[in-house]
């Protein structure tokens, strides 16, 4: 499952793993790639092909090729090509062929299965098993998730593709405190607009003080009638009282008790409404009419 995995994975890309700038994308790449992530083993580094069976070390048993020999699934397939040799990793075949996974063969070609004869093969690595043939079944259900990862994600090497996965998972987290951290912003600002007074309960307290103050006109008009009244009756009892001057002066006097009582009325309806008017004006007042104004405005906006 672990190799057929890797092998969807590299196939029609170019892997680069290990080596100088100068030789990128080489055969020797595939096979450390598949050390690597299949073997679980350390790459052989800046090594050519024919000579990795001189450093591959006790991990591998190296089997030269003979006309009976057939190679296992995932063993690294050494040719006697040229200097430097080349390097393929065996998928499947009999005693006559077979077919592998190759890079850079023919030259500058990306990751893509071959099919081979024998020829020019001196041997192949097989790997003695231990690290994943000794896994339990839960480590390789995780290390099968990690490399079905790193093909979706697109990572050349399962090193890679944790780095990234470890760094998406503290990123999530950021994300997640963030949220976390917005949602208690949001519930504090609810509770601070429940405890606002809403426009219906505005409008109902401003009814209640309009029909206050309307009541409180009607008496007062009451009374302010009632004190010209007695004012009146009080200049006509003195003035009787000099009924040798009422004729002259009942009208200049009581014209003048008149405009005394309603000067007199006047200043004390002005004192009495004198705070009312103070409340409209006040910076209080003007802000709750703003507040109102502005949740009267979202409530349309969301509508």
């Amino acid at each position: 499952m672990i190799f057929q995995i890797w092998l969807e994975s590299v196939n029609g890309e170019y892997v680069e793993m290990a080596g100088s700038a100068s030789a990128l994308n080489q055969c020797t790449d595939l096979a450390n790639s598949c050390i690597k992530n299949v073997f679980g083993l350390p790459m052989i580094e800046w090594c050519n092909a024919i000579d990795f069976p001189s450093r591959a070390g006790s991990e591998y048993e190296y089997i030269e090729n003979s006309p009976s020999a057939v190679p296992q699934e995932s063993d690294l397939i050494i040719f006697g090509i040229g200097t430097y040799g080349h390097i393929s990793v065996f998928v499947e075949g009999n005693i006559n062929s077979f077919r592998s996974m190759d890079q850079n063969y023919p030259l500058k070609t990306p990751c893509h299965i071959v099919n081979h004869n024998y020829k020019n093969v001196l041997g192949w690595l097989h790997f003695k098993s231990g690290i994943i043939d000794d896994m339990t079944d839960e480590q390789k259900k995780v290390l099968n998730m990690l490399q079905t990862y790193q093909k979706k994600a697109e990572h050349s090497n399962l090193e890679g593709a944790m780095n990234a996965l470890i760094g998406n998972v503290k990123e999530l987290g950021i994300q997640k405190e963030a949220v976390s951290n917005l949602n208690k912003d949001i519930k504090k600002l609810e509770e601070k607009i429940e405890n606002c007074i809403t426009k219906e309960e505005y409008n109902k307290e401003k009814e209640i003080l309009q029909n206050n103050f309307n009541e409180e006109k009607k008496q007062w008009e009451l009374v302010k009638k009632e004190e010209i009244a007695e004012v009146i009756k009080t200049a006509k009892e003195e003035l009787t009282k000099e009924k040798t001057n009422w004729e002259i002066t009942k009208e200049e006097d009581i014209t003048k008790a008149i405009e005394t009582a309603i000067i007199k009325s006047d200043k004390e309806w002005e004192e009495k409404t004198k705070g009312y008017n103070e409340i409209k004006e006040s910076s209080e007042y003007k802000f709750a009419q703003l507040i109102f104004k502005l949740l009267h405005l979202t409530k349309k906006e969301t509508k």
